[in-house]
């Protein structure tokens, strides 16, 4: 309706939010893909927000004057269209890390596990390296994770301040644990030690077959316990994936409860949607 102009962008989305998506749009220089202008935005600034503001800006494409001026500078852009996909395509393959909130002190995936150009999805460049670790067993991709991993703590090294890394147990058993040998390959390279400090007390489903975020904290409610001291240390907890975050909410406050002084969660991907 609003690409039709028979209904206003200013009735379904605020001025704050709409100016937001303007400067991201500027700054993407393109409305072809969605995700690299998603990616920028505050998290509470979801796809259909941004499908608003781009439908409103084809609704005043399509029925204002066009002048000369703006029939030239319509051509310019089409005939640059290829060079804006080679930039937006280069922006898509490079890990845009995303902050995780919690009841830790800090939470970062190194990007979202999928991305979306237009109506196509398709997992990210962290994302299909993820996916080739944990379901193809493929340990090559270790060296990029790590190395997007040790970037990310250049840029905020207070996510690395830890005594001891505690990867999070798997729901399924895999003839390689993708979580674990990550953790094992991070730890390598930042001089810090693994440990299994957190343990499975009972079975789980995967999370990814709840379908609600009430189902997702009961599937994991009191399903871990320590197997270790952590009173007064530091804690980074790793996963693979962040969707609702009601495991890692869960381990945390077993932590926090066992007297950990400071909890730290990293995820190698997150979803685009999160129900958190």
């Amino acid at each position: 309706m609003i690409a039709a102009d028979k209904l206003k962008v200013e009735q379904v989305v605020p001025n704050d939010a709409r100016e937001k998506i303007e400067k991201a749009i500027q700054k993407i220089g393109s409305t072809q893909y969605l995700s690299p202008i998603k990616a920028i935005l505050p998290d509470e600034i979801d796809f259909n927000i941004i499908k608003c503001v781009v439908a409103s800006r084809s609704a005043n494409w399509q029925f204002a004057p066009q002048t000369e001026h703006a029939t030239r500078n319509y051509i310019l852009s089409a005939a640059e269209g290829t060079q804006q996909d080679d930039s937006i395509e280069s922006f898509l393959t490079k890990p845009h890390p995303r902050p995780l909130t919690g009841s830790w002190q800090t939470g970062w995936a190194l990007g979202f596990h999928s991305r979306i150009t237009g109506a196509d999805w398709s997992r990210s460049g962290v994302g299909d390296l993820t996916y080739r670790l944990k379901y193809d067993g493929d340990v090559s991709v270790l060296s990029a994770l790590t190395q997007q991993t040790l970037d990310l703590f250049q840029a905020h090294p207070e996510t690395n301040q830890a005594d001891v890394i505690i990867p999070v147990p798997s729901s399924t058993e895999r003839k390689v644990n993708p979580v674990h040998v990550f953790c094992e390959a991070l730890a390598g390279k930042i001089n810090l030690k693994v440990a299994p400090l957190v343990v499975k007390t009972r079975p789980t489903q995967p999370q990814k077959e709840m379908k609600t975020l009430a189902q997702k904290r009961a599937n994991v409610a009191g399903a871990f316990a320590l197997a270790g001291d952590v009173k007064g240390k530091r804690l980074l907890v790793v996963d693979d994936l962040f969707d609702s975050g009601a495991t890692l909410e869960e381990i945390t406050r077993l932590l926090l409860k066992g007297g950990a002084a400071r909890v730290h969660v990293l995820t190698l991907t997150r979803t685009i949607h999160s129900d958190a």
